[in-house]
């Protein structure tokens, strides 16, 4: 997988000149091409390519997710799908969710429940996040850049907390800070499962 550390090899250093107060003029992009800037990019890269990495805002997640559709992966990942219950009366969407196709239906007679979600789900397909994550994913899993590729090489790993250890070994994530304020529903147990899911990275 492709870490974000890696941006250094594509002029990494542009951004970081500008912050020390070199002036623009001085790294402009036809300058960032030149021998110099590409081997400071390079040595930048090779001193913090292998760095541990510290998330220091995590928020747990339960296991539901260990099989998942497109739209079930989007809704997850878009911050405009977190609060979707919001959208409707309270409990009728968890009732849509948990519901077979007769009632969900009905709901969307009454809701419009899957128009809305899928107004939410179609708009952040298109963003560049999930452009970006699932090129990412592609390339972690070796497989075809588009998403429903991506979803199927994902459920295929069966094993979640695995591909948990596994997404976080790939980044050589070292300390996750855990914040519950969001426990997507879980109590001390399930973080606890979580935490050892994440291991051997500390939090």
């Amino acid at each position: 997988m492709v870490q974000r550390r890696d941006i250094f090899k594509i002029g990494g250093f542009g951004g970081l000149a500008l912050a020390a107060g070199m002036s623009r003029a001085t790294v402009h992009s036809d300058n960032l091409d030149s021998k110099p800037f590409r081997d400071i990019n390079e040595e930048l890269y090779e001193a913090i390519v292998d760095l541990p990495v510290a998330d220091t805002h995590c928020h747990p997640i339960s296991f539901a997710d260990q099989q998942v559709t497109e739209e079930d992966f989007i809704e997850r990942l878009a911050l405009s799908a977190f609060p979707l219950p919001s959208y409707f009366p309270p409990g009728v969407y968890a009732e849509w969710k948990a519901g077979d196709a007769a009632r969900r239906r009905a709901l969307d007679v009454e809701h419009d429940i899957s128009g809305v979600r899928k107004g939410v789900v179609d708009q952040y397909r298109e963003t560049l996040f999930l452009k970006s994550a699932t090129k990412d994913l592609a390339r972690y899993f070796s497989c075809e850049a588009e998403l429903s590729a991506v979803i199927e090489a994902r459920n295929e790993r069966g094993d979640y907390a695995g591909y948990m250890q596994r997404l976080l070994a790939d980044v050589n994530m070292k300390t996750v800070m855990i914040d519950t304020g969001y426990s997507d529903g879980m109590g001390a147990d399930g973080i606890a499962r979580f935490e050892d899911a994440i291991a051997p990275a500390e939090s």
